[in-house]
């Protein structure tokens, strides 16, 4: 993208255009209801879209990007740019579904096999489908970070025998819960994996490969650990800290990942 100075003269720019495919629909009348969504030939989601229902000319930009849910059920960010093919743009809106297609071609410059890019797909996916779990623990780690400091705070300012009774407890939590976090950042360097095979028209490396099987072997454990921690925090502020039934939240406990989606 050329980016010229701000005072040289007589040349025009503009932004370039938003990424992906354009998305274009008229509505009649205004939808509240209106579902957009994009499946691949099988009829399997990909990706939900958020669509303006106003009355008139709508536009929404799909970035090519899929979308899977985690192992409870629920949608992680976007991951990989899906493979070159054809897809399905549904829009639904009450009871009627138009539906029309979108090719997605491969870069005329890039010249790659479809079974290394296949390779290379399904390395992505392995890898986007632990980054979920892990920033959820990574999430649930944060928590019980801010919920343990916050509860000593709470329990030394009422100066009763009951923060000198518990100050070990609160310790060993807190070097629990830094030490998942080193672990945690050490094991799961192979959930991001997928963004840097996605910089690189070029199947997965070797690197690649082991950092994805080392996190596969090591990240389900940690999660399952993070989870015990984190009833162990929440135990140990009912009992010196919260007066039932105040229960502080820490979040849901994270799903183990799904290698084969």
């Amino acid at each position: 993208e050329y980016r010229p100075q701000g005072w040289t003269p007589g040349i025009w720019e503009a932004p370039n255009p938003p990424y992906g495919a354009r998305i274009r629909y008229w509505l009649l009348s205004e939808d509240e209801e209106l579902a957009l969504r994009i499946s691949d030939p099988t009829g399997r989601t990909l990706r939900e879209l958020e669509a303006p229902g106003e009355v008139g000319f709508n536009e929404v930009f799909w970035d090519l990007r899929l979308v899977e849910d985690d192992a409870a059920g629920e949608p992680m960010d976007p991951g990989p740019r899906v493979m070159p093919g054809t897809y399905i743009v549904e829009l639904e809106t009450g009871p009627d579904i138009v539906q029309t297609e979108v090719m997605v071609r491969l870069d005329p410059r890039v010249e790659m096999a479809r079974r290394p890019m296949m390779a290379r797909h399904l390395a992505m996916l392995e890898s986007y489908r632990l980054s979920g779990p892990v920033a959820q623990a990574e999430d649930v780690l944060q928590a019980a970070a801010d919920e343990l400091e916050a509860g000593e705070s709470t329990l030394r300012a009422r100066e009763t025998d009951e923060a000198d009774r518990l100050a070990d407890d609160f310790a060993a939590l807190r070097a629990e819960v830094a030490e998942l976090e080193d672990e945690l950042d050490d094991v799961s360097d192979g959930a991001g994996v997928w963004r840097r095979i996605e910089a690189f028209t070029a199947p997965p490396t070797a690197d690649d490969l082991f950092r994805l099987e080392r996190a596969w072997e090591r990240v389900p454990d940690v999660i399952e650990r993070v989870n015990g921690l984190a009833d162990r925090v929440v135990d140990l502020l009912v009992r010196g800290v919260y007066a039932a039934p105040v229960v502080p939240d820490l979040g849901a406990p994270v799903p183990a990942p799904n290698r084969g989606g």
